[in-house]
């Protein structure tokens, strides 16, 4: 199998030749090892050869901003995007810089605030020369934000949960744009060959949900089924990103739509095993190699123990994708980057035949 039929059985729950990898490349140390330099910028034709020479069977290719439109800077290390959001720039944000002024915090705001045009076709052109890169060895998957994510890089964390509270209507009309961009953006990725769609929605943190549970279902769960049911119409496999613990809402998430949830994060409560078991036969798990210890910290045998462990765990009879649990960033090693890689390689052939390990 090439990667990228790989990477497409395991979304459809069905056992490939082997157990495929998925991974967010977030360390230009990472590029520099693998391609010969690291890049200002996250880039298709870099990260399209980065992931083929590591051994992935996929690629993030996120919606591109606005062709023609420069950032507005400001002093050396700030500037305003497209949204009128306000980021930091700083090696250690690397590819996503930090937000640190927001264009919306009231009614007033969003009236004299203007969305981007999500059909502007040059948004698909990071998509398109990834799909030539690519030569159909790896699956490339189309990157859009999910409604509430954009909601808070327009108003802030904080803000866009007490905006559910305080000013409700509000809410909802922000995540409404959000929503309707969203759909449009990942309509036109499929369009120009996507071959599967992520959804990058955060919904909790480490302690729980960022909204209580039922406030989850009322203010953002029914958007994320808006978008997962606009993609379905058009054939397209998805896969969400969404980090943290969301184990009180896990079973609306798992019915919203989605083929496949990344990243089980486990510093967030996450059981892989419980996911993989309960859940196996409607959403295909992928990752759980923990980012936050073993793969920054841990030896090149516990980064073999735990990569076995999430094979065992999760990879019988396919449908599982393995990566980390968040991303491969800058404070892991890239020697155990590539140790993860290598035993996917070696012992991650169907039949399945993983190592005892002490």
């Amino acid at each position: 199998m090439t990667g990228k039929e790989r990477f497409l059985t395991a979304m459809n729950h069905k056992q490939p030749d082997q157990i495929p990898l998925f991974d967010f490349l977030f360390t230009k140390d990472l590029f520099k090892e693998v391609i010969g330099h690291a890049p200002e910028v996250y880039n298709a034709e870099d990260a399209v050869a980065c992931s083929i020479k590591l051994g992935m069977d996929s690629v993030w290719i996120p919606s591109d901003g606005f062709a023609g439109y420069t950032p507005k800077m400001i002093g050396d290390r700030s500037y305003e995007d497209e949204w009128g959001t306000i980021y930091q720039k700083s090696e250690s944000s690397w590819p996503i810089d930090a937000p640190i002024q927001y264009p919306i915090s009231t009614w007033e705001d969003f009236k004299n605030w203007a969305c981007p045009n999500p059909h502007d076709l040059h948004r698909t052109k990071s998509l398109k020369e990834a799909i030539k890169k690519a030569d159909n060895e790896i699956a490339v998957l189309g990157g859009v934000l999910g409604p509430f994510t954009t909601l808070f890089f327009l108003m802030g964390l904080e803000n866009a949960c007490l905006c559910s509270v305080e000013e409700p209507d509000l809410f909802h009309a922000i995540m409404r744009v959000s929503t309707d961009y969203n759909i449009a953006a990942g309509l036109h990725l499929l369009d120009a060959g996507a071959d599967a769609i992520i959804i990058s929605e955060d919904l909790g943190y480490n302690s729980g949900t960022f909204l209580s549970p039922n406030n989850m279902r009322i203010f953002i769960l029914p958007y994320i089924r808006e978008m997962t049911s606009a993609f379905k119409k058009t054939g397209a496999k998805i896969m969400l990103h969404c980090d943290g613990n969301i184990r009180g809402i896990l079973p609306d998430v798992v019915y919203s739509g989605i083929d496949a949830w990344q990243p089980i994060e486990r510093k967030g409560g996450n059981d892989l095993e419980y996911v993989k078991k309960t859940y196996g036969r409607i959403i295909t798990p992928v990752g759980n190699v923990d980012s936050s210890t073993v793969l920054p910290f841990g030896t090149k045998e516990d980064v073999i123990r735990q990569t076995v462990e999430c094979m065992k765990i999760a990879g019988s009879g396919g449908g599982y994708i393995l990566g980390s649990d968040h991303s491969l960033h800058d404070g892991i090693p890239i020697s155990n980057i590539l140790v993860m890689i290598e035993t996917v390689k070696k012992y991650g052939a169907y039949p399945l035949y993983l190592p005892e390990l002490g």
